[in-house]
């Protein structure tokens, strides 16, 4: 997983630990049940047909991921990111800090091992064994 910085630290829900999650543990499922408790769909469900930096509308991570950053005040980029998997190179190409330290508020990218086009999600919180990250739907 790499971590494009497009948001500020303290945008999402400081202070959640994710103590437990593992890479394949599935907190919740579904809007419902992922808007409750320490969970957020950060109201995408009212806006998924609406495109946010130039994304595909609809129910996918990358348009849902521009929504939610739209909403924590980060400005829409003057360059395309692309796909999911184009994310990281393209934030690196215009200057935005891309590495492997999850920070709360800042998009996790993942590549080829999440197969198609990749996937991105926003992290919702991070300690040193584990990373906790929303988004509408994963590969």
């Amino acid at each position: 997983m790499t971590v494009c910085a497009l948001a500020t630290t303290s945008a999402i829900a400081p202070g959640i630990s994710a103590s437990g999650a593992t890479s394949s543990a599935s907190l919740c499922s579904g809007y419902a049940a992922c808007s409750q408790g320490p969970f957020s769909t950060h109201g995408y469900p009212a806006h998924t047909w609406t495109s946010y930096w130039q994304m595909y509308a609809g129910d996918n991570c990358t348009n849902y991921v521009a929504y939610a950053e739209s909403t924590f005040g980060v400005e829409t980029p003057s360059y395309s990111l692309g796909n999911a998997d184009e994310w990281a190179a393209a934030a690196a190409a215009h200057g935005v800090l891309v590495n492997h330290t999850p920070t709360v508020g800042a998009v996790a990218v993942w590549s080829g091992d999440m197969g198609g086009s990749g996937h991105v999600g926003i992290v919702e919180a991070s300690d040193r064994a584990s990373v906790m990250s929303s988004s509408p739907n994963s590969t």
